[in-house]
């Protein structure tokens, strides 16, 4: 009996249509796309989240600090909040962005401190994404943000954009795929919307539901508490370029259906990028399941 959460008794992966196996490659890249792996899209009840496990804090290590405002845990994330990632635009990052001193190696930050608030309007990702017994897919993806109204009210668009080919399977089977996401001024999904389609012409669609938490603040904290871990800074290489004072991290994530029990994404940026450089998540039990690498980034919120 096969036991990994992706796959019922019928649905082995030596068995699963090709079609199948895509939507399960796009879903996993659609969801670190979203910036998933350490809490879910759509802020769902605090039962319903996946464990997190904070990375223990080196007595001689000092956390690093925030200028005002100052949250508490748990907090608020009162409007207006950043379009990328609901971080309150009123928040000063400690780590991101043009701070040239890196913090003390073991030092913990919060999501808020690592993601700051950019301004940039898109972003693109080389992505490998590997399953367990499944072909690899590799892959283009194109995340794009805007503001526009949706049914009548001020919103935030988020597009991203995937194209995927599965190892050993022909062109026609290679497969594009879009999903819309509206969040409202909380940053909580309005609505979320996927459309996928093969070059056979073949095409799948999906809606997920809005968020329960629409029209009312993240009051979790979550966002505020520090569990990314710095690890230190090196040269690193992706297509957008060679960064010599990239910043490592690390965040474990503890039973996640998508990732498997005890996975690990790894992170980099670089002073003055507003994107992230490059993102590995490895399953303990799975292995390394995706690698993104950014390829480019530009444009200027309004």
């Amino acid at each position: 009996m096969n036991h990994d959460p992706f796959f019922t008794d019928a649905q082995t992966p030596m068995n699963l249509p090709v079609a199948g196996i895509a939507a399960m490659v796009i879903l996993m890249i659609a969801i670190a796309a979203a910036g998933c792996t350490d809490a879910t899209a759509r802020t769902p009840e605090a039962a319903d989240v996946p464990a997190v496990k904070p990375a223990p804090v080196p007595a001689a290590v000092t956390q690093i600090k925030t200028t005002a405002p100052v949250p508490s845990t748990p907090a608020c994330a009162n409007p207006p909040l950043n379009p990328w990632w609901g971080v309150p635009e009123s928040y000063v990052s400690a780590v991101f962005g043009g701070v040239k001193t890196s913090p003390a190696s073991g030092t913990l930050v919060s999501k808020a401190d690592l993601y700051g608030t950019p301004t940039h309007t898109w972003e693109e990702y080389a992505t490998v994404a590997q399953i367990q017994d499944l072909p690899r897919g590799t892959g283009i993806t194109r995340n794009e943000i805007s503001r526009e109204d949706y049914n009548g009210k001020p919103a935030v668009h988020e597009r991203i954009t995937s194209t995927l080919h599965l190892d050993g399977t022909p062109p026609e089977h290679d497969t594009v795929s879009t999903t819309d996401i509206f969040y409202d001024e909380f940053h909580a999904i309005l609505s979320e919307h996927t459309r996928s389609v093969s070059g056979t012409g073949a095409t799948t669609e999906n809606d997920g539901p809005p968020d329960s938490r629409a029209g009312k603040p993240d009051c979790s904290g979550r966002i505020f508490v520090p569990m990314f871990t710095y690890v230190g800074t090196e040269s690193l290489t992706v297509p957008a370029g060679t960064f010599p004072d990239a910043r490592k991290y690390t965040l474990d994530i503890a039973d996640d259906p998508m990732f498997g029990k005890s996975a690990m994404s790894t992170h980099w940026y670089a002073p003055g990028v507003p994107a992230e450089l490059k993102r590995i998540i490895e399953g303990r039990e799975k292995g390394v399941l995706m690698t993104r690498e950014l390829t480019g980034w530009g444009g200027t919120m309004k």
